[in-house]
């Protein structure tokens, strides 16, 4: 089977689907979501922004790369400081430390749809701050 098929397949028959679970695994397997996107619709219809480039780059930047997108005019953000940003505790850190080696896969094949600038993003960013 194609591979979306196989990890429909994987998915019924190893994750739960009458438990939150599904929603919130599959919820991070982008290329998986995307892959289906870009069979009916052109590359470049779509802009995939990630919040590590965000917060390597910051909301000025990513916006203009928004507005660009969307052919309108470059709209200067005032106030582009963090928001609702905390630490986590130790308990929370080896569980984005879990979630990161089980994405990490994931993220692989979504470096491989989206190209270069993907490539190994995950590894640069370690912050395990929350925006």
């Amino acid at each position: 089977p194609r591979e979306d098929e196989a990890w429909e397949q994987y998915l019924e028959l190893h994750v739960p689907l009458k438990t939150g679970s599904y929603g919130l695994l599959t919820r991070g397997m982008y290329a998986l979501q995307l892959r289906t996107w870009f069979r009916e619709f052109d590359r470049d219809q779509f802009l995939v922004l990630s919040l590590e480039k965000l917060k390597e780059d910051g909301v000025g930047a990513t916006m203009e790369k928004v507005w660009e997108h969307l052919g309108l005019p470059n709209y200067s953000i005032e106030d582009d400081s963090p928001r609702n940003t905390r630490e986590y505790t130790e308990n929370e850190n080896e569980i984005v430390s879990y979630m990161r080696r089980f994405f990490e896969p994931h993220n692989r094949k979504l470096a491989e749809l989206l190209g270069d600038d993907w490539d190994g993003l995950w590894q640069r960013t370690n912050s395990v701050e929350v925006l």
